[in-house]
């Protein structure tokens, strides 16, 4: 009857009698109408469940979008965000990489990037003017070609022993060396070199400066020592000079031989020696501590710039004298006294000759007979007896 074969069931339970087909067709009936009432009734149950899930869904899948627009917002902002971050971190890093390059390209020293086999990966323009090569023919090449013999036939042998020892030679030690330009020619440089990593690939930076000037100056500097030197020894006076204290650090020839002579001071002419500790040391000689004191001042005031007195000097075999002339210069380290002692002993003795012999003329002249007029050239008298 399900099935919609009611007339099949019908004839099949007519042949078993009148009163059982009314029976039984009536209970067809019922399961019939029962099965319809059920069929709707679960019809009408099934929408309504299939409504509430359908509204559940609807619901479910409403939040679920709010959720993904919620989450899609957020992620948006954080990789916006992240963009931004990254994008400032590149220009950030493209300024810093500009500013590197400007300060490697303009720097005055030369600078030579080379790797673990020697062969130049960078260098800068300085590098270029100081060596006469161009760029591109020094990048790529060993580095010994910018150095002579012998350094350049051991450069490859000094750098695979620091790899493999470490027992560096130059490396992290500035020292000064020998560079050798395009033509040839040979300057003096002061080499620092420092090793850092690039990735994984050990570099070498090495910073090179022209010391040529500098080294020039010192040629000159110790020429110029030196003819002072033998300037000083030259001459005739005692000189020494005096640090901020009064300690002696320079002395020429006369000082010495004058210093042996008087039995002031050992072999060494009395350097290192507090030279106005022997003024400060003297009581009975009012001479020599005014000497002394002037001498204290010439040091340590402003207002004096030179001092000068004579003194006696009385040596083993005879009395000396002597002009003491003193000047206050000043240097880096600090103020000095220059202090020269002149052996003035003939001259006074010539002076008091002529002194005499003048004081013989005037006595002999007044007693003359005739009278005597001395005049200049426009004839004004300047003296008479």
């Amino acid at each position: 009857a399900r099935q919609g074969q009611r007339a099949e069931a019908v004839k099949l339970i007519a042949s078993a009698g009148g009163e059982t087909f009314v029976r039984v067709d009536g209970l067809m009936d019922y399961i019939v109408s029962f099965s319809r009432w059920r069929g709707e009734t679960y019809t009408i149950e099934a929408e309504q469940e299939i409504r509430k899930r359908t509204e559940r869904t609807w619901a479910l899948l409403a939040v679920l979008a709010a959720l993904i627009g919620l989450t899609g917002f957020a992620v948006v902002r954080r990789v916006a965000a992240a963009t931004r971050q990254r994008e400032a971190a590149e220009l950030d890093l493209r300024h810093k990489e500009e500013r590197l390059r400007a300060i490697f390209d303009s720097t005055v020293d030369a600078i030579v990037v080379i790797d673990t086999r020697g062969l130049m990966e960078s260098v800068n323009p300085a590098a270029t003017r100081m060596f006469g090569h161009a760029a591109e023919e020094m990048l790529g090449q060993n580095v010994s070609m910018l150095m002579p013999e012998p350094d350049r036939g051991g450069h490859d042998g000094y750098l695979q022993a620091y790899l493999s020892s470490g027992q560096a030679k130059v490396v992290g030690i500035g020292r000064e060396v020998v560079g050798q330009r395009q033509d040839g020619s040979l300057f003096p440089i002061l080499l620092a070199v420092s090793e850092t990593l690039s990735g994984d690939a050990r570099l070498f930076v090495g910073v090179v400066r022209d010391i040529s000037v500098v080294k020039k100056a010192e040629r000159e500097l110790v020429q110029m020592q030196r003819f002072f030197r033998l300037t000083l020894d030259a001459l005739t006076a005692s000189i020494c000079v005096l640090d901020e204290t009064g300690v002696i650090i320079f002395v020429n020839q006369a000082w010495s031989g004058m210093g042996r002579g008087d039995e002031l001071h050992e072999a060494d002419s009395g350097l290192g020696v507090n030279y106005l500790a022997f003024y400060d040391n003297v009581q009975d000689d009012k001479e020599a501590r005014l000497i002394g004191n002037a001498l204290h001042k010439l040091l340590l005031r402003d207002d004096l710039d030179d001092f000068s007195a004579e003194y006696s000097c009385h040596s083993p075999e005879r009395q000396r004298w002597m002009l003491l002339t003193a000047t206050r210069i000043y240097t880096d380290e600090g103020p000095r006294l220059v202090i020269a002692h002149d052996d003035i002993t003939e001259l006074r003795g010539a002076q008091h000759d002529l002194a005499r012999k003048l004081d013989v003329l005037g006595l002999t002249l007044e007693n003359m007979d005739q009278g005597i007029l001395m005049v200049d050239r426009d004839l004004n008298v300047l003296a008479s007896n």
